[in-house]
Parts: structure tokens; C-alpha cells; sequence
């Protein structure tokens, strides 16, 4: 018999006894997972720390340098070998950041798990969903991840799928339907045995890596950064034969002297550091954001959040406490209050398990309890039709939002003051239609209003102060709520979100996808473009969760960078949708399954936080980025200038490792670790390239009119050589101060001791760098080269600034304030 159909046999078996009211016991639980049926998910692939070693050893550029480093010995230039002992830093570091990464991502690993309530022996409790076995007896409730395929048993709920098949429509589900790994519950609660787990379940074969519901989202710079490096590999072979032949047989020289200029030119057109620096600075940004509660799955998150101009939130969870609390009852029909709780009491019996259910059984002191028994007398709470209802006796009760009903007169305005006043409002009906007529929205006609509940949720502590600091740091806020639009604008205006009175009430709106506008329910010829409405609404109330994935997307097609905050299973799909989706802990974990950050301890106030540790590090990645490229773009320039016009590049090794290290290694790495609050805009590579241009073309321009005047004054090369050094590190002193700005006293200090610690090198080890004292002709070419360089550095800039007047800030470390100053971080 072959493998597979045995195993499926077994599995059936195993199937068949499952007791659907006890579960497995504990025995056999045990064996199961002993034969390895656990929900283990396929092992992620972790190097091993000998591994983590060979890969940073054996790269690349690591062979390029070794074949550099014989070829110089073998040419026995041993003083050109000063780059070695950078090479081996730069490996050394990479192989420390990386085993230091490995432990603490493990950790991240071990608390990014989903909790299962599981039924063994009778008893339920909770474990880790990787602790679950085939055929184990769990329980399911609404916000709920599906981790694992199963079969419901009991009950019956509403089940999303869209991140597994990609249909947005609720899946209704009841004993003996199928649930798919990767979907979620949006209502209801069922007990469900299952039927594949790990390996063999549903989103492993679709090839979802641990959580199916997020796919991975590649980091801008790392792949910007490894296209460049993939580019100046493919050119460095052929470019550095023809440096070779260019001075050892056109030009020549001596073999050793062409070996020399070829290492050189070549060595200074790899960004050696520039990657591990990015890399690194990414991954001890994730760590550090992690040890300060919150768990960032993607290194892209970082990036993404720096960039985020507009953040969309929702009420609950977010501007106020998760938790609700019922403030009034207030009847709207003859029945007393005493009448209502008891009406109230028989409802809440085996109802909704949310935050609205919790708060009224709290109210009327009632324990949670549910019933697995899938009769047809209850319709659980969805966020898209915004009702429960309940078979009693010999009526038929909703409880739901009063625009169902359509209140009018005194009951409309009790309901729109308590509404004003921030609370958000509950209305329990008595229908004489049936469950199945309701549910279909046509019985409403048929109900009467007996009472509004006004529940309140507490504002955040500090919430008012974390959105004055977003606001005051260039990022709009969005409020996106399934709540009444009034009350919502309500306590949106107490938190101190700007525009808050600018609302609309999206039940009273269609959007058409197509022709991306929101066409009124009431008059179709009224109409308002999706793009006009994202931009001057900020409170969208009476959303659904497909609208709040589409005005996220309309969001972004106006060419915002949108940030969406939320912690339940109505926020799924524009959690998914936005650049950077956050999630509180304490949320469903459906919502946790999709978002790209988790706040660990459920404090949105620390979102202010993620963002200022997302621009610190991508601003200061490009700014550092900027020095580095400064440098690879200025020795392709020149060294293809070389073969076109047949002259000797001017540096050697050693001196191109000493400007490496004074004004670029050393500043781009106290750079990337300074504060920075600026919101980060454009994308890497143009940023970096506009700022490392001018530097680049201030250099060549220095390196070019020296080598002219040297050649038609009959200089010596040793002129020309020394020269073009003290030339080109000004310009690049000048490129570091201008990255640097805001030029405080800190970073003054810095660049004097940047240039000291540069001076006494060079007349420590004038010899050894190769230099000579200067004939008056080459001091001439030397201070014409040098203030040429800072000339066409200016010219360029002056001409960036002219072009796009911002371009001049995108590289400092400062930040328009929202009054238009500009503020130092």
C-alpha cells in the first residue's frame, strides 16, 4: 500500500474516535505528538553559527578583495594592503550582528504564537497552536486565526477567507462544514476537530511561511543596494583588464604601477560597507524596537513606517480603551427597566463573545457562556451588518445600531445627544419577523425600539498627547469607524485629532470601485471622487470592513504612504491592505496574523515611538548611504574618464582606504546611530543618488583639472597624485559636512576631529601614503583643483535647489515644523 493512502487511512481512523464532546485525552495526545502530528509548522530554515561564519566570510566582494590582495603581492606592493585589516572588521562585525540577530529573532519567534483553546479529557485550556495534534477538539471564536484545517462538530459561525482564496464575502459555517487554515471567524463560536495540521494543512500547501496571511514585503534599500552590487560586480573585471592594459601598455608604466592604479580605481568603486551597514542597522533596529515591546515581522516595516504620511485609526482600541462599559439604559417604549434587564438577561445567554456582549453581561452581572448547539435562534454580531438578533419565546429581538429602525421624533433625538456626547449607541428591537428575514435586512419594517444602551469606551491615557505628536510631525490622521459618524467625530474632536468635524457617514454611501467615487444612497446623481473624499474627510464613520481596505486604497493611489492601526477582525483586510499595518497585542489574532507590527504591550502611545525609530534609521541610512556612493560614483566616473582619455588614476590603494575611513566609514556610522525625526520621503536610491552627485561631481572635476594642468606643464606624476588626494579629500570634508547638517556643536567637534585625526595620519605616514612635497606648479594645480571641486559641488547644488527647493533638507537631519520653521532633531 503506498505511503500516502495509509497515512490517510490512519487519519481517519484517528478521526473517529475523537470524542466530540470530551476531546482527545491527554494520553493520546501525547502519542500523537510523539508520532509527529503536531501543528508544527515546517521548520524554518536557521543558519547554524559555523554557517553564519562561511557565509560572511566567502562573499563576493570578500573574493574580489582576496584576488586584490594577491595580485599586489604578488607585485610585492605590501604597503597597498591597508584595506586587509577593514575587510576583516567589516567581516568580523557582520559576523557578530548576525549571531547576535539569530538569538534575539529566535526569542521574537517563540512569542509571535497563537494561543488554542483546546478540549482534552473534558477539560478546556489554552496552548500554543503548534502544541495542537490531529484530531484535537478546539474551540473557535469570533477575531479568531484558523491555524490549522478542521471540521466543525458544534455550532456555527461566519467565516473570512479572503487571505487563503482571496474572496472577500463572509462563509457561513455549521456542523460538519470545513474550515480552511489561514481564514478567520467573524462571528459565531464553534468546536471544531482537526483534520490536517503542520505540513499538511491547507495554507502549507499553498506555500504561506508561517503566518498565510501576510506575504513577505521586500525591503526598498537592501534590494536597491544589492542590484548596485550586483552591477559594479559584472563591471569590475572587464573595467579592471583595461586599467592594466591601459597603463602598463599604452600608458607605459611600470607592471607594478598599473597593478596598483587598477586595485585602486576598483577597490573604491565597491560599496564594501555600505550593505553590511544597512543590513545591520535594520536588523539592531528591530531587535531594539523588541525589547521595547514591539515585534516587527518585516525588516520593509521599518522603511515603510518612516515614510508614513498619513495614519489611519480606528476608535476603539485605538483613540479609546478596548474595554467598554455601559453607561444608561434608557427605555424607549413602555417597558420598564426592570422589564428591560430581564429581556436583557435571557439574550445575552449564550450570545456574542466581544467587547459589546462583555460590557452589557458585566452590566447585568452575568457569567459568559456559550452554546455549541446550532438550533437557528441566534444570528451573531458581524461588522458588516452591524446587528445581532435572538429567537425568544415568541418574538424575535435585534440588538444593532438605530439606523436600522429609522427613529424618528423624541426617540431620534435622545439618540443623537447621546451620540453628540461621544457615546456609542445600542437599540433593542422586538421583531415579529423571523431570524432568516432579518438577517436578509427585510424585517426591520416589522420591529419596534424598546431601549438604547449608550456605551462608552475611555479615552487612551495619553492618546491626546501621541496624536498631537504625529500631527505635529507631518502625519494626517484617518479615522476609520465602524461607529455612529456623530459620536465617533464626537471623541475624535476630545482626543485632538485636526478636522475632526469633518465627517461623513458611509451607510449613507455607495462606493463604486470602478469609477472610484462614493455615489449617495439617496441620490444617485450625487456624487464625491474617492480621492477628493480621503483627502479632506477625516472621520469615516459607519465603515464596513471592505470599505476601510478601500479608502486605505484609494489612499494610496493619491500617493500617500498609509499606516492603518487596529485591533479587530473588522480591520483585517485594511491591515493587509495599508504600507504598514500595526496591531495591539490584546486584538484578534487574525488582526496580529496580517500586520507587520505588533505593540506587545497593546500601547498605541509607543507607536510614536516605532515611528521615530523607523525615521531615525532610514534617515540616517541615507544620509550615510550618500558619503558611500559619493565615492563609488566619483571612482566609476573617473575611471572610465582614464580609458577614454588614456591618463593614470591619481590614487593608490592606501590613500583611497584613508579617505574611506576618515570621511566616510567613521561619519556614515555615527551618522546612522544619531537621532532623526524627519518623515522620510521619495525613494532610496533617488535620494541618495541626488545627494551623493554633487560631492561625486565636485571630486572628478577636481581629479580631471589636476591631471589637465599636471599634463600641459610637464609635472611629474607624483604631483598630479598628491594634488588630486588633498583635492578630493576637501570636497569630501565638505560632502560630510553637508550630510551632517544641522552643524551643531556635537557634530562640529566631530568634523574637527575627523580632520585632525586626518592630518596627523598624513604626516605620520607621508611616505608610506606615497605623497611629495609639492612644486610650486603643483600647489598651483592643487588649489586650482580644490576650489574647482567645491565650485562644481556648489553649481550642482544650486541647481538641485532650484529644480526642487526641498532636495537641499532631504539629506539633514532636520524637519519642517507644522508652522513651516524648521526644527533640529
Amino acid at each position: 500500500m503506498p505511503k500516502s493512502e495509509n497515512t490517510t487511512k490512519q487519519t481517519k481512523l484517528r478521526l473517529a474516535r475523537t470524542d466530540v464532546t470530551l476531546g482527545l485525552s491527554r494520553q493520546e495526545a501525547e502519542r500523537r505528538h510523539v508520532m509527529g502530528l503536531a501543528n508544527s509548522a515546517a521548520e524554518i530554515p536557521e543558519k547554524s553559527v559555523a554557517e553564519i561564519i562561511l557565509s560572511n566570510c566567502f562573499t563576493y566582494f570578500n573574493l574580489i578583495y582576496a584576488i586584490f590582495a594577491v595580485v599586489l603581492i604578488f607585485v610585492r606592493a605590501y604597503r597597498e594592503l591597508t584595506f586587509i585589516p577593514i575587510i576583516l572588521l567589516n567581516t568580523a562585525l557582520g559576523i557578530l550582528q548576525e549571531t547576535r540577530s539569530r538569538t534575539v529573532l529566535h526569542r521574537m519567534r517563540i512569542i509571535d504564537t497563537q494561543e488554542a483553546a483546546v478540549i482534552r479529557d473534558g477539560d478546556r485550556f489554552g496552548i500554543p497552536s503548534p502544541d495542537c495534534v490531529l484530531g484535537d477538539l478546539v474551540e473557535l471564536t469570533a477575531g479568531d486565526e484558523i491555524f490549522a484545517d478542521a471540521r466543525v462538530v458544534s455550532g456555527s459561525c461566519s467565516v473570512n477567507e479572503s487571505l487563503v482564496t482571496g474572496e472577500a464575502d463572509e462563509v457561513g459555517k455549521k456542523t460538519g462544514d470545513g474550515l480552511k487554515s489561514g481564514s478567520f471567524l467573524v462571528s459565531g463560536q464553534v468546536r471544531a476537530v482537526l483534520t490536517a495540521v503542520g505540513e499538511k494543512s491547507y495554507v502549507s500547501q499553498l506555500s504561506r511561511e508561517a503566518k498565510s496571511a501576510r506575504e513577505p514585503r521586500s525591503s526598498e534599500m537592501l534590494d536597491v543596494l544589492m542590484k548596485l552590487v550586483r552591477f559594479v560586480g559584472y563591471m569590475i573585471i572587464p573595467i579592471g583588464i583595461m586599467t592594466v592594459l591601459l597603463n602598463t601598455v599604452l600608458l607605459k608604466t611600470p607592471f607594478r604601477d598599473g597593478v596598483i592604479a587598477a586595485v585602486a580605481s576598483l577597490s573604491a568603486m565597491i560599496p564594501q560597507g555600505l550593505y553590511l551597514l544597512v543590513s545591520a542597522t535594520l536588523i539592531t533596529s528591530i531587535i531594539r524596537l523588541f525589547r521595547k515591546n514591539t515585534l516587527v515581522r518585516e525588516m520593509s516595516a521599518i522603511e515603510a513606517l518612516a515614510r508614513v504620511d498619513t495614519l489611519c485609526i480606528d476608535k476603539t482600541g485605538t483613540i479609546t480603551e478596548k474595554q467598554m462599559r455601559l453607561g444608561a439604559v434608557i427605555p424607549l417604549d413602555r417597558f420598564s427597566e426592570s422589564q428591560i434587564s430581564v429581556l436583557m438577561r435571557e439574550y445575552l445567554r449564550n450570545s456574542d463573545d466581544n467587547d459589546t456582549s462583555f460590557a452589557l453581561r458585566e452590566y447585568y452581572k452575568l457569567e459568559f457562556s456559550v452554546s455549541f448547539d446550532d438550533d437557528g435562534d441566534f444570528l451573531p454580531f458581524t461588522s458588516g451588518r452591524k446587528f445581532s438578533a435572538k429567537r425568544i419565546r415568541n418574538g424575535t429581538y435585534v440588538l444593532g445600531a438605530p439606523e436600522h429602525a429609522g427613529l424618528t421624533g423624541a426617540r431620534a433625538e435622545k439618540i443623537l445627544a447621546l451620540q453628540e456626547h461621544g457615546y456609542r449607541v445600542l437599540v433593542l428591537f422586538v421583531c415579529t419577523a423571523p431570524i432568516a428575514d432579518i438577517e436578509d435586512g427585510l424585517g426591520f419594517g416589522q420591529c419596534r425600539p424598546l431601549a438604547a444602551f449608550a456605551m462608552s469606551n475611555p479615552l487612551r491615557k495619553n492618546a491626546k498627547h501621541t496624536f498631537a505628536i504625529f500631527q505635529k510631525r507631518g502625519v494626517e490622521l484617518k479615522v476609520i469607524s465602524g461607529d455612529s459618524p456623530v459620536s465617533v467625530s464626537a471623541v475624535a474632536g476630545r482626543a485632538g485629532i485636526e478636522n475632526a468635524d469633518k465627517v461623513i457617514d458611509m451607510s449613507q454611501w455607495r462606493i463604486d470601485e470602478e469609477n472610484e467615487r462614493l455615489v449617495s444612497k439617496s441620490d444617485p446623481d450625487t456624487f464625491i471622487t474617492l480621492a477628493d473624499a480621503v483627502s479632506r474627510i477625516a472621520v469615516f464613520g459607519r465603515v464596513t470592513p471592505e470599505d476601510k481596505r478601500t479608502l486605505v486604497t484609494a489612499m494610496q493611489k493619491s500617493g500617500r504612504t498609509v499606516g492603518m492601526t487596529g485591533d479587530g477582525v473588522n480591520d483585517v483586510l485594511a491591515l493587509k491592505a495599508a504600507d504598514c499595518g500595526v496591531a495591539m497585542a490584546e486584538g484578534a489574532e487574525s488582526a496580529k496574523a496580517v500586520s507587520d507590527i505588533v505593540l506587545l504591550h497593546s500601547d498605541f502611545s509607543a507607536l510614536t515611538g516605532v515611528v521615530a525609530e523607523g525615521r531615525r534609521v532610514i534617515g540616517n541610512i541615507e544620509r550615510s548611504a550618500a558619503l558611500f556612493l559619493t565615492k563609488n560614483l566619483f571612482s566609476l566616473a573617473l575611471t572610465l574618464l582614464t580609458l577614454t582619455f588614456q591618463f593614470r588614476f591619481p590614487t593608490t590603494v592606501t590613500q583611497m582606504t584613508l579617505l574611506n575611513a576618515a570621511f566616510i566609514g567613521i561619519p556614515g556610522t555615527i551618522f546612522a546611530l544619531e537621532p532623526s525625526r524627519r518623515r522620510i520621503s521619495g525613494k532610496f536610491l533617488p535620494n541618495v543618488l541626488k545627494a551623493a552627485f554633487p560631492a561625486a561631481f565636485g571630486e572628478l572635476v577636481a581629479a580631471v583639472l589636476i591631471a589637465a594642468v599636471c599634463a600641459t606643464r610637464g609635472l611629474p606624476f607624483t604631483d598630479q597624485r598628491t594634488a588630486s588626494f588633498f583635492a578630493i579629500a576637501a570636497v569630501s570634508l565638505a560632502q560630510t559636512a553637508r550630510v551632517g547638517r544641522p552643524l551643531d556643536k556635537k557634530r562640529c567637534l566631530l568634523l574637527l576631529g575627523l580632520v585632525a585625526a586626518f592630518a596627523v595620519t598624513c604626516a605620520i605616514f607621508f611616505d608610506a601614503l606615497e605623497f611629495s612635497r609639492l612644486t610650486p606648479g603643483g600647489v598651483t594645480a592643487m588649489l586650482f583643483g580644490t576650489l574647482a571641486g567645491l565650485a562644481a559641488m556648489v553649481l550642482c547644488l544650486a541647481v538641485s535647489r532650484r529644480a526642487k527647493p526641498d532636495d537641499e533638507q532631504t539629506m539633514s537631519g532636520e524637519e519642517p515644523d507644522r508652522d513651516g520653521t524648521r526644527q533640529s532633531a
